[in-house]
């Protein structure tokens, strides 16, 4: 009697642990498709543009580079086998504000100086592949690469001086002139590239970091050109003339080869490049 309960009981556990397993089996062949978040940071900017700043006789360089600042975004992708993914992402770069700025004061008494800014942000769509380079049941290792798409650019340089200039009666007044230039883009392709870790966190819920690289020449197409002049008296600090109501306007459009009295000038190249940190979460469904 007690060696058949036992058996029934040894069959009863047998067929539990079928039935789990053939469930398990399922899911995991149900959980082909993946969503992903992820936020990071663009560390380093080997080759990127940097601002330069020039004032009279000096100039000084900016220190960051363009693609250094927050990036994040998120992405869909398809499981194909153990060792290959594919999919496609959104990322937005927030990039740092780029700053440079010079003075020179070689005139006694009197300076010029310049203080330029660069604000820009990104948002591109880049179709990956993964590939698993070591694959186990917790985590896996991988590498990316991905064609970065811009959907939209957007960027725009701050240009302030300050001059001084002679007057009739031989006196100087002080000029602050201020450029303000939009640039506009079509469509700009780049690569990115990543080498991480993912590993589960609980269910279908995974965690990743990675180290990542993009590398983003953006050429503007054209750009449009807003130019005042305050004059001050150099003495009372008074206002002597201000047309910042009715600012100069120009636009520009950039080509290989052109004539510059048709507003055109020679094409120009930004690379927006980085290598950060992204952490995030997937979630298999």
């Amino acid at each position: 009697m007690y060696y058949m309960r036992a058996k029934n009981n040894l069959l009863m556990t047998i067929l539990i642990l079928g039935t789990i397993s053939n469930v398990s089996a399922q899911t995991e062949t149900k959980s082909k498709f993946y969503v992903k978040a992820f936020g990071g940071y663009g560390v380093l900017s080997p080759g990127s543009y940097k601002l330069t700043s020039v004032s009279d006789t000096t100039f000084s360089s900016g220190k960051t580079g363009m693609g250094q600042g927050l990036h994040f975004g998120g992405g869909i992708g398809f499981t194909v086998n153990d060792f290959l993914n594919l999919g496609v992402d959104a990322e937005y770069l927030k990039g740092a504000k780029l700053t440079a700025g010079s003075i020179n004061n070689s005139t006694p008494g009197f300076y010029s100086s310049s203080k330029d800014t660069v604000r820009y942000t990104i948002l591109s769509i880049i179709p990956n592949i993964t590939f698993k380079a070591l694959s186990k049941p917790s985590y896996f290792i991988y590498t990316r690469i991905g064609i970065i798409i811009t959907a939209t650019t957007n960027s725009s340089f701050l240009e302030k001086d300050s001059f001084p200039t002679p007057t009739p009666i031989g006196l100087e007044d002080q000029n602050a002139r201020t450029n303000s230039t939009k640039f506009n883009y079509n469509v700009n392709l780049g690569v990115q590239a990543a080498l991480g870790i993912q590993f589960r966190v609980v269910g279908n819920l995974r965690g990743f970091v990675e180290l990542v690289g993009n590398y983003l020449p953006v050429s503007p197409s054209s750009s449009d050109l807003s130019s005042f002049t305050v004059k001050y008296n150099f003495g009372s600090n008074a206002i002597i003339s201000d047309n910042s109501n009715n600012p100069t306007k120009s636009h520009t459009n950039y080509v290989q080869a052109g004539n510059t009295t048709s507003n055109e000038a020679p094409k120009m190249v930004f690379n927006v490049n980085y290598i950060g940190l992204n952490l995030g979460l997937a979630f298999r469904f």
